[in-house]
């Protein structure tokens, strides 16, 4: 590759900081070792600088090694891609990620809104059954309160049950007495939510990049292109 091996003895390129250094090399070997059996023909009427802007290119799957771009992908193609690096990162189980994939194709989202969607989700840092009406938090297992109040931390259920028990005029000595007067009252109770069944009924909730936890619905929303 006579074009191409001339890369090691000319004065630097500017991908290559400005001078010649021990990566610039690399770099330069493993250009001349990817065009290696190539066709010369291919790089004759190329110059140097032509050659390390394309393969640069190439190293970020812009182009191929002849310097022709990649054709964009389809609204199919990203979705799919999207699926396959869901599968590969581990958050979701196979199921899951099938599951939602449906529900996101079965939306009202337009076609780029979908595609934002499942990519989307390769930035959430954890799913999650429910969102503590106090914390804000997600979580899977904690307390239901009066059947539509969601907590994770015990200190926010002693400070509803002494609510409670002062806008009922019950008087009690301590929160374990009041712990067991609701109890046994089915006010509340401890239990776990099963996340494959929250998300097959759209009840689940996503933390995102920011922290923050979002319903389902809240997510698809934000998705919609304007």
């Amino acid at each position: 590759m006579k074009n191409v091996s001339k890369l090691i003895h000319v004065a630097p390129h500017p991908t290559l900081s400005g001078k010649v250094t021990y990566d610039s090399i690399d770099f330069l070997r493993s250009l001349v070792s990817a065009f290696n059996g190539r066709h010369e023909y291919l790089n004759t009427d190329k110059s140097i600088e032509q050659l390390v802007n394309e393969y640069t290119a190439y190293l970020n799957d812009e182009c191929d090694l002849d310097g022709v771009p990649f054709g964009k992908p389809t609204f199919e193609e990203r979705f799919a891609n999207a699926q396959y690096e869901l599968e590969n990162q581990g958050r979701l189980d196979y199921d899951d990620i099938s599951m939602v994939a449906v529900k996101i194709s079965s939306s009202n989202l337009s076609d780029e809104g979908k595609v934002n969607a499942i990519e989307g989700l390769l930035k959430v840092q954890q799913f999650w059954s429910r969102r503590c009406d106090e914390s804000g938090e997600g979580f899977d297992d904690g307390w239901l309160m009066a059947d539509d109040i969601y907590l994770k931390y015990e200190k926010d259920v002693d400070g509803y049950l002494i609510e409670w028990a002062t806008l009922d005029g019950y008087e009690y000595d301590d929160i374990e007495e009041l712990k067991e007067y609701y109890h046994d009252n089915e006010s509340y109770y401890y239990t776990e939510w099963d996340f494959s069944y929250e998300l097959m009924n759209e009840t689940f909730y996503l933390e995102l990049g920011t922290g923050d936890v979002v319903s389902w619905d809240e997510y698809l929303d934000s998705h919609e292109v304007k």
